[in-house]
This record gives structure tokens, C-alpha cells and sequence, in this order.
């Protein structure tokens, strides 16, 4: 396919229809500037490569919803800006740590007795914080903030 012939609003037609090479074109067209918003946005991260791959699936996955005559660009960099916000906040909560008074509550659930040491908490701060963020969120919300399972 010859990229420079095509417009974005030609390009994006044939994507919305399932040509992968026109979506190829594309991001090879934007990924720069996609590169250039996450560097501002969270850095030069050994993450990036991940973002710039949540940017593209999320561009995929909603192609159908960008309406002709509307700023091709412009939207793209909204899509590339959120999905940076959007590892900002999970790095953030990856980063807060469990005060050591919330997991008492973990005690009784996983029958710990040595919770008293620093590194049995340590241990269960960090099996926690690794959980993929929609566990995560479970466990804190029904063993730290007390809410039943049928309320999640």
C-alpha cells in the first residue's frame, strides 16, 4: 500500500472496514507522535513499549466511533493521552503502600500468626500489590474497606 497517497480519512475508511495493512499505515503514520506524548506524559519507562501497544489496541478496538470530518489527529492524540493517564493512575496505586493496620484484617483470613514481623507484612503488602489491578481492587475493597462480595 502506498502511504503517502492515502489520506487519513481514506486510510481510516479502510481500516473501519478490517484492512490491517491500512491500520499498519497508520500507526507507522502516528506512532511518533504517539511516542512523543508518552515520553512528555510518563516518561522514556521500560513501560512505554506497553503503552504504545495499549494505544493501538484501544484505536483498534474503537476505530468504528471516530466520525468523518473530525481532526484525525486530534483524536488519535486524546485516545494516546488517556491510555497514558490511564498508567499513571495504575503506577500510582501499584505505588501506595497498605498501612499496616489495614491488613489485620488478613490475618484472620489467611490464619497468620506471625504478623507482628515486618516481613510477614512486607510479604503480604507485596503479593498484593502484585495482584493484576482488578484482584487487587477486590481484596481491598472486601478485606481492607469491608464491603460483602455481593456489593463488588
Amino acid at each position: 500500500m502506498d502511504q503517502p497517497q492515502l489520506t487519513d480519512d481514506l486510510l481510516v475508511k479502510r481500516v473501519q472496514t478490517g484492512d490491517e495493512e491500512a491500520l499498519g499505515v497508520l500507526f507507522a503514520r502516528y506512532d511518533a507522535v504517539f511516542a512523543s506524548i508518552i515520553n512528555s506524559e510518563i516518561g522514556n519507562t521500560a513501560d512505554a513499549p506497553d503503552v504504545l501497544q495499549e494505544i493501538h489496541l484501544a484505536i483498534w478496538e474503537s476505530i468504528d466511533s471516530f466520525k468523518e470530518g473530525r481532526s484525525l489527529k486530534a483524536w488519535l492524540t486524546g485516545i494516546a493521552r488517556n491510555k497514558c493517564a490511564d498508567y499513571r493512575r495504575a503506577a500510582q496505586r501499584r505505588l501506595t503502600p497498605f498501612p499496616a493496620e489495614a491488613l489485620v484484617p488478613l490475618v484472620d483470613v489467611f490464619n497468620l500468626t506471625e504478623i507482628d514481623s515486618d516481613a510477614r507484612r512486607q510479604e503480604v503488602r507485596e503479593a498484593v500489590a502484585d495482584l493484576p489491578s482488578i484482584y487487587r481492587e477486590v481484596v481491598e475493597l472486601h478485606y481492607l474497606e469491608s464491603w460483602s462480595i455481593s456489593s463488588l
